[in-house]
């Protein structure tokens, strides 16, 4: 039996929804997903500002605490904040190291530029993963900020540093730890579901089903990537990563208030009770606003 002119029309059909699936789909997901990351924009700027007009009511309060929440290392407040590592994590992780009496930092003439070498009255190891990666960078005879900075460079190219920020946030249970085999588990899960909606359409039009029903058919088959897209764009948008959980979700005000409380204190410089502890006072917070790349200028502490 030969194909009649219907079969011939009724395959032009299903060609022609197809090629409508492909080129509206795209156009769906990307609109969907601006309109989420517009709807992220606007729900995290409320929330921030309502943390930051809470602590400006409280400037004159004598705040006596500021440690930073689960003893999160700079690096790793950061690293929630962009998903990225820069050299400001690293410096930052030096004078934090720095002020829990790990090194000690010297200031050289020429440059801008200062020594870093060990200190000898601590157990090293026992030390946060973070640190002991810095740490090891440093080397044992110590050297200087601008050597560290191109060292860390090849990590960063590598990824290495960024992978143990990551390893230490998961084991605090804030990231959730994919494997490359689930990963791929999802993405076949997902082609299975896509594949097999679009053939079921496809048997609906040459069956004599209306174009129209077999056409939303077919926009389900985007379904599992709209969501995932979806998804992603709402956690970038809430400033965590994709893999975040809901632990991390739980404590996020707590973490975010630490951040503002870093603002007040570097950049509107909150006055403390004792005069004497100001100075002490803002050194233990300058580590958090280096990581968190406010305009503070270290580099006022070596005159």
């Amino acid at each position: 039996m030969g194909m009649t002119m219907d079969d011939l029309g009724n395959l032009f059909e299903v060609i022609a929804m197809l090629l409508a699936g492909v080129v509206l789909a795209p156009i769906v997901v990307a609109t969907m997903a601006a309109v989420a990351l517009l709807i992220g924009r606007v729900v995290r700027r409320v929330l921030t500002g309502k943390v930051r007009r809470g602590y400006l009511r409280q400037i004159r309060t004598v705040v006596t605490e500021y440690e930073a929440p689960f003893d999160l290392r700079p690096a790793e407040i950061a690293y929630l904040y962009d998903t990225t590592v820069g050299k400001e994590e690293v410096l930052a992780t030096v004078f934090d190291l720095e002020r829990r009496g790990y090194v000690t930092v010297t200031a050289l003439d020429t440059n801008d530029d200062f020594f870093i070498h060990h200190t000898d009255n601590h157990d090293y190891t026992k030390l946060h993963e973070v640190d002991s990666h810095v740490l090891a960078m440093i080397g044992s005879k110590g050297c200087r900020w601008g050597a560290l900075q191109k060292e860390a460079t090849k990590l960063f190219a590598e990824g290495s540093f960024g992978r143990v920020i990551e390893r230490s946030l998961i084991e605090l249970g804030f990231l959730r730890s994919h494997t490359t085999k689930r990963q791929h588990s999802h993405i076949l899960a997902r082609t299975v579901i896509s594949v097999a909606v679009a053939i079921g359409a496809c048997m609906l039009v040459y069956k004599g089903a209306s174009m129209v029903v077999g056409a939303l058919v077919v926009q389900l088959a985007w379904v599992p990537f709209l969501y995932q897209d979806l998804v992603g764009y709402m956690h970038k948008s809430a400033r965590v990563s994709r893999e975040a959980t809901p632990l991390l979700a739980k404590v996020w005000p707590q973490i975010e208030g630490f951040c503002e409380f870093v603002k007040v204190v570097e950049l509107d410089r909150i006055a403390h009770a004792n005069r004497n502890k100001q100075q002490e006072y803002r050194h233990a917070v300058l580590p958090y606003a280096i990581a968190l790349n406010l305009p503070v200028n270290w580099k006022d502490r070596f005159k």
